[in-house]
């Protein structure tokens, strides 16, 4: 009989840099020592699960849509913040570009919420290929320029 893999608790999952690539790292807690197999099952629930981005961006309301410097279109989605007026309006921003895109690390992010011009920079979260899209999920905190 085969015997239950340890159970574990996911404590952290964030993007950076792996000899010169994107790579999706993940830190869990497991309750007892993993055997090999018990690594291998781990990897393959992790790679099971989503990232922290839609994948359908049609979910979430539309803000604009452009294109990179390269000539590559996006479009921009995400919900409003719930604060009405306020110096600095914390935001996540999801960005579909078409074709499989390295996508920043950092955004610039300039908007209108409820007529005010907010900016900042927008860190990157997560991040899917799919359907011959990359979509981006960002987040950070914008400031009024009013």
């Amino acid at each position: 009989m085969k015997s239950k893999s340890p159970s574990f608790t996911v404590r952290d999952a964030y993007y950076g840099d792996y000899d010169g690539e994107n790579a999706y790292y993940v830190i869990a807690e497991f309750a007892s020592e993993p055997t090999n197999d018990d690594l291998f099952n781990f990897n393959e629930r992790i790679l099971s699960l989503s990232v922290p981005v839609h994948a359908e961006t049609d979910q979430l309301p539309f803000i604009q849509s452009g294109y990179t410097e390269d000539g590559i279109y996006y479009e921009v989605h995400g919900e409003p913040p719930a604060q009405y007026r306020s110096i600095s309006q914390e935001v996540t921003r999801q960005v579909t570009y078409e074709g499989k895109v390295n996508p920043p690390q950092q955004l610039y992010w300039e908007e209108q919420i409820y007529g005010i011009t907010y900016t900042g920079t927008l860190q990157l979260v997560g991040l899917i290929y799919r359907n011959n899209q990359t979509i981006a999920s960002y987040k950070g905190i914008i400031t009024s320029k009013n």
